[in-house]
């Protein structure tokens, strides 16, 4: 996958590449549940409006509404978001 090798290619300011050294990107649901007192904005990424309804709905399974802001670049996936009830914005 073209996405996953650009995101091992990171490196830190030293220079030292983060491939192979434990850093991981965490689930959505793993954050939501792991800091239950941040807000967050949480923004969707490409076209799809699938990926807003699926994202709305795990963010509502984890009873996080109330802190998570949807954004994106996309009009059409935002607004599918924002479509899925009024407690979401």
């Amino acid at each position: 996958n073209a996405a996953v090798d650009r995101l091992q290619a990171f490196r830190d300011l030293s220079g030292k590449a983060w491939r192979d050294e434990g850093c991981r990107i965490p689930r959505l649901a793993t954050v939501l549940s792991r800091y239950p007192d941040v807000p967050i904005i949480l923004e969707l990424k490409g076209d799809d409006p699938e990926l807003a309804r699926r994202a709305v709905a795990l963010v509502r399974a984890a009873g996080a509404l109330r802190r998570v802001c949807f954004a994106g670049f996309d009009d059409g996936v935002v607004r599918t978001a924002r479509a899925q009830g009024a407690d979401v914005v």
